[in-house]
C-alpha cells in the first residue's frame, strides 16, 4: 500500500506560541510532498491557512514566504499529494519568524 498524503503537527507548548511568516521545506530527491497547505492553530482543532503551494520535486530547500501576524501555538503541514506518486520523504521544516 502506498499513502501520498499525510501531515505534521509542531506543538510549542503550553503558553507558548511563535508568529511564522515563512515556511522552508526540503524534500527527499523526487519522493518528497508535492500539493501542500501549511497553517496555523491555538487549539489543535481549528486552522488557519497561512500558505498553500506545491514542493520543491528535488531536494532543493525551499522558503514559503506569507503575511501573519498572529502567534500560533501550533503549526501543521498537510499534503495530499507526492512527487513520486508513492510514499512522502520530507528531510527538513523549518518554521520562521
Amino acid at each position: 500500500q502506498t499513502d501520498t498524503s499525510g501531515a505534521i503537527v509542531y506543538d510549542f507548548g503550553a503558553g507558548n506560541s511563535e508568529t511564522a511568516t515563512s515556511l522552508w521545506l526540503k524534500n527527499v530527491s523526487s519522493a518528497g510532498a508535492n500539493a501542500f497547505v501549511f497553517a496555523g492553530s491555538n487549539d489543535d482543532s481549528s486552522y488557519d491557512t497561512l500558505v498553500t503551494d506545491n514542493g520543491p520535486a528535488d531536494d532543493t530547500r525551499t522558503e514559503y514566504s506569507f503575511s501573519n501576524s498572529t502567534a500560533y501555538r501550533y503549526y501543521r503541514l498537510t499534503w495530499t499529494t507526492s512527487h513520486s506518486g508513492g510514499f512522502t520523504r520530507i528531510y527538513e521544516i523549518e518554521i520562521r519568524g
